[in-house]
């Protein structure tokens, strides 16, 4: 399954180049092998390139999904063990309820290493997932025990209304800057062209036009979306 989900990626990641690099050459109004090679190699690199963008936007969701799912969890955690639940049977039972596969397998592991003895501390640095997503800008506690975790919980509630603060002042930056690129510069680059044909009265570089419409603005708004994009998720 995962190799013909592989082949099907590098399949599409080949149309959409080809498709690309025939568009860029159509409207270059140059002809040639050479220049067919060289517009072919130019949308492998400009589909690569927002294929990494997009993984690592990809990546940054699921890490986000995975470390909310966990302190939802260990709010549910601290709910159940001051009802007299013990930490361990908690934790099963948090795992129980957690829909996020990837979440309920560590989950599930960690109860069984503390079932075989091991502390919870000791537990949680064994699963580097688990590990990663505790980690907060504060110090962990030393003693992952209820009263640690719930220290956790209020270090990451802090954290969350750091967060929210630079997440308003990134969209109000990046929604500016978005503008500019989507609006403003297209027309401002079109202007240029044909000012630039009308003063020299010969006809412009369609292939220096079509490489900025094409490439060089969508790579900037690609760029600057991600960086927006990967402010909000986290």
């Amino acid at each position: 399954m995962n190799r013909s989900r592989r082949i099907l990626r590098f399949a599409g990641f080949l149309s959409l180049s080809a498709c690309f690099g025939i568009l860029l050459y159509e409207t270059s109004g140059s002809r040639g092998v050479g220049r067919l090679l060289i517009f072919a190699l130019i949308s492998v690199l400009f589909i690569y390139t927002l294929s990494l963008l997009l993984k690592r936007l990809a990546g940054l969701e699921r890490k986000e999904a995975f470390r909310t799912r966990l302190m939802t969890g260990l709010y549910t955690l601290c709910d159940y063990n001051s009802n007299g639940l013990p930490l361990l049977a908690s934790i099963e039972k948090v795992a129980a309820a957690v829909e996020l596969a990837e979440l309920k397998q560590d989950l599930l592991l960690l109860s069984r290493r503390m079932k075989l003895g091991e502390r919870l501390e000791d537990s949680v640095n064994s699963i580097n997932s688990l590990k990663e997503a505790l980690t907060l800008r504060q110090d962990l506690p030393v003693a992952l025990d209820i009263a640690g975790i719930s220290t956790t919980l209020s270090s990451y509630e802090i954290e969350l209304k750091e967060r929210l603060s630079v997440i308003e002042a990134a969209c109000q930056r990046y929604a500016t800057v978005n503008m500019f690129i989507s609006t403003i510069l297209p027309s401002f680059i079109i202007f240029s062209f044909i000012g630039g044909a009308i003063i020299s009265n010969s006809a412009p570089s369609t292939l220096l036009f079509g490489t900025a419409m094409l490439i060089a603005l969508p790579m900037v708004y690609s760029v600057s979306y991600a960086r927006l994009s990967g402010r909000l998720i986290g």
